[in-house]
Formats: C-alpha cells, structure tokens, sequence
C-alpha cells in the first residue's frame, strides 16, 4: 500500500496547564489541513478486519491518542462497564525486548471508572517505558473479557524518507469506520467507501457464523474486495466444536472449499456443474468448471438442501445429484 505523506520528525505536544493550553485556543479557520494533522489510510478491508496506516508523528498528537471510539475493537461491544482499556503495542520497534503484545498489554490493561476522561486514561495508563518514542506514547484501545487473550495486529515499516508507517488491524468494522470517522472525518472519499465495504461484509448470515468461526474462516477463505458472502457449510468430517476451519463457503462469485491441506476456490461466475453423490448419511461433493472436475468436501445429509437452496440463486451452476449404490433413496 502506498505510505502515508511524510510528516515532521517531531512535533510538540500541549500539556494541560501549560502557557498553550489548547482550550485556551480559539477554533482554527484555516480552510487547508495542516500537515501535522492526524490521518488514516485504509490499506484494506476484508473479514479479519480494517488495516489502516498512518505515520508514527502522530502517535504524539493528544488528540490522536484520545481517537479510539468507546467500543471493543473485537466485538463493538459499548457497554461501558463491560469495556477495558489497553494500549497500541508496536513491538517490532522494542529492538527484541518484547516478544509478545501480551507483555506490555497485561502491564498497561486499565479498568474503566464511571465518568473518567479520555485525557484522565491517559493519565492513568501512563506511558510505555519499555519502548522508544514515540511508541512509547500509549494509545488507548478497548475490549471485553471474551477477548482479553486477543491483541491487536500493531507492526511498522520505515520508509524510503526514513519515516516510520504504523499498521493496525481493528477487527470490528463498525468500530474501525468509528474511528476513521473521529480523525478524518465524514467528507473525505475514504469514509464512504469504508462504509460500503464494512456493509458488505457485515450481512446478517456473516453475522450469524460468531467470532470464533469467522475467524477460522479468515485464515483459509480470505475475500477478493468487494466480494458479498452468502453462506458457509461446514465438512461432514469435523464437529460441531470445529465450526469454521474446514467446509465450503458460496459467495457471489466463487465456491471455495477447504479440508485439511485440500483448498481453493471455483469461479461461480463461468458457468459449472456442482456433482452431488449422496451416500448415507453424507454427501461427497465435486465441481465441473472449463478447468476440469474437483472434489470438494464432504457434508452432512442434513446442509444438502441449504445448499441447493443457495444454488438456486445463481444461474451459472447447474446441480447432478445421485445416490451411491449403498446410500438410501434421496427423498
């Protein structure tokens, strides 16, 4: 992805109390953005979350510091009592000293108290002394119990100026556009388009699967952009505990099938034969595209009509279906 612009290598921080106190400031008039002003760059956007970019300059801004939205950055949970806070932890720039994000989360995790400040969290989290600035400037994100053993992906990346870019990935989608919202704004393209993508991916039948199994799914389903998820099966071969890590997933344009090593993806926009050969209890599934035939997985009896159901939708697939010679008549 393209780097943010390259900013000032420093830039002085207000305290309160001090003879700049931005409250004592009056509202700025400039109609053109400072360079020093905080800015997102969305790199991308798919189920495992939003990835933005943004120079390390501004990890010293006290208003960018104050930027995350009140809500889990897993869940978009905003129930307050529910919440904690932590900070961004950039390990990649502790020359080593830190191996995991847990060892500066676990340092630095703060409960929320009624009525507290962004700028009073701050205050009570304090600062990173473990890592150099301006890494060591906290960055406050929150959670919920359900994922306290979950961190967020923080890395960097010098570039060819000598500056630094930041990468972070927030999970929720909703509270990744909460947050471009509160440093960019709602007038630049970016939120839009942010918006529509989030909206595509966040249906109801996504919605449904649960964290857990979205999750799974990410690892071996990544989508294209743009790509509308319609429905995910799991392999007849795996329980019910094992929801999401191996089984098919139709969406708008493609099937894509994973068991094991066995993974890939047909393109459902050409026109191909899904092969379905029911035995009992089970039905052993294959493609037929202009490439040649694949197997697929295996699912339990009972999916086959939920299955068939989506299928109807999409006109480029035609269905063969027959029963094994051991199997039970179909219907």
């Amino acid at each position: 992805p393209a780097a943010p612009a390259a900013a000032p290598a420093a830039v002085t921080v207000l305290s309160r109390g001090s003879a700049g106190d931005q409250s004592e400031q009056p509202y700025p008039t400039s109609l053109r953005v400072d360079a020093m002003q905080p800015h997102l760059v969305v790199v991308r956007c798919d189920q495992a979350g939003v990835c933005f970019a943004f120079d390390s300059v501004h990890l010293e801004h006290m208003g960018f510091r104050m930027s995350m939205p009140l809500r889990c950055a897993f869940s978009g949970e905003t129930e307050r009592r529910k919440l904690f806070a932590r900070p961004f932890a950039f390990i990649d720039r502790s020359g080593a000293r830190i191996r995991s994000p847990h060892e500066i989360e676990s340092k630095y995790t703060t409960t929320l108290l009624s009525g507290q400040s962004a700028r009073e969290l701050l205050d009570v989290m304090g600062n990173i002394d473990s890592m150099p600035k301006p890494f060591s400037f906290s960055v406050p994100y929150f959670g919920t119990n359900e994922f306290s053993h979950h961190s967020l992906k923080c890395w960097t990346e010098t570039r060819s100026d000598g500056g630094i870019t930041c990468f972070v990935v927030i999970p929720n989608g909703y509270t990744a556009l909460q947050w471009l919202l509160n440093i960019n704004g709602a007038t630049g393209i970016e939120y839009a388009k942010l918006e529509h993508d989030i909206t595509l991916l966040d249906n109801d039948a996504w919605r449904q699967l649960g964290d857990e199994c979205r999750r799974r799914l990410a690892v071996w389903c990544p989508f294209e952009p743009m790509e509308q998820f319609r429905l995910y099966l799991s392999d007849g071969d795996f329980g019910s505990r094992d929801k999401g890590l191996a089984g098919i997933v139709l969406t708008d344009r493609r099937l894509i099938y994973c068991k094991y090593h066995h993974r890939g993806a047909a393109d459902i926009t050409q026109a191909a034969t899904l092969i379905i050969r029911d035995e009992t209890d089970f039905a052993q599934l294959a493609i037929e595209t202009a490439d040649g035939r694949t197997k697929l997985v295996r699912l339990h009896d009972y999916d086959v009509p939920t299955l068939l159901e989506a299928i109807e939708h999409v006109p480029t697939i035609t269905v063969d279906r027959k029963a094994s010679a051991t199997a039970a008549p179909v219907g």
